[in-house]
């Protein structure tokens, strides 16, 4: 089924993301419910929701691993080994980068040649409460974690899927539609001084109409719930989320239920 999903030309990670996807499946960390984020997550929708979506917006050079700091204790278990030693496996040049505020902490791991970074892991938590510290110990996974706002929207309900790589890896992803009203978010939080951050922030937008379109024909219901759901979460959600709407066609908002929305912002490119 793999090969075929393959020939089909479904999107597929790239060597090195596969490859410490599946390094990590064998070391326990996705039944201890860790979820894979950001645009390797989204090479999976395809296969998901039975939709070719374009795979030029899902190419990444970093891999990005959540998990809830409460699932993390509650589930009262942990893999053999910590996380950089499970990196190590995939490629021995793999080190854990000291938290710059306390060197015995760490939630990325990185493998440079030379003084160049060649690929990346990061490790995040939602942030829940005020005044919480923005690193904390994941130790159902043997990790730190960067604590990080508006996460726990998008890691609620997990499920799972199947990275195209060798025989199919089972990971889990965030579900489909959280992750794209989740992206309205993010691409907000982009700094648009800087051109790399500038041009995340428009992969962002790009990968939330693209689902977000096709979301709207399958499942309309849990689109216009959800984001009902963000938008009472508070005013900076809806703002934020907003802000990104009213740089997308107007159909975008009608699909969300925004009947009245008006855009004052230039769309980005069709």
């Amino acid at each position: 089924m793999v090969r075929a999903l393959r020939a089909a030309r479904l999107p597929v990670p790239d060597t090195m993301s596969g490859n410490i996807m599946a390094a990590m499946a064998e070391a326990g960390v996705f039944r201890l419910r860790a979820t894979v984020i950001g645009s390797v997550a989204f090479q999976t929708y395809s296969g998901l929701l039975g939709y070719h979506l374009p795979a030029t917006i899902s190419r990444t050079g970093d891999l990005d691993i959540g998990q809830f700091q409460s699932i993390a204790i509650a589930v009262e278990d942990k893999i053999d080994r910590d996380l950089e030693s499970v990196l190590q496996t995939v490629d021995t040049r793999f080190k854990a980068v000291p938290y710059a505020m306390d060197g015995r902490k760490t939630m990325r791991y990185a493998l440079r040649v030379g003084g160049d970074e060649r690929f990346s892991v990061d490790i995040l938590s939602p942030m829940r409460g005020p005044d919480r510290p923005k690193v904390g110990s994941l130790p159902a996974i043997r990790s730190d974690a960067q604590f990080l706002r508006y996460l726990d929207f998008l890691l609620y309900q997990e499920v799972n899927g199947v990275a195209l790589h060798g025989a199919g890896i089972p990971i889990n992803v965030p579900d489909p539609t959280r992750y794209a009203l989740h992206k309205l978010i993010v691409s907000q939080l982009r700094r648009q001084d800087d051109q790399q951050s500038a041009a995340k922030s428009r992969k962002d937008l790009e990968q939330a109409r693209a689902l977000i379109s096709v979301l709207a024909i399958q499942r309309p219901d849990d689109l216009k719930d959800l984001w009902q759901e963000l938008c009472e979460r508070g005013s900076s959600w809806r703002e934020k989320a907003i802000a990104s709407l009213a740089q997308m066609p107007a159909e975008i908002a009608l699909a969300l239920g925004e009947d009245d929305f008006d855009s004052p912002v230039q769309h980005i490119d069709q």
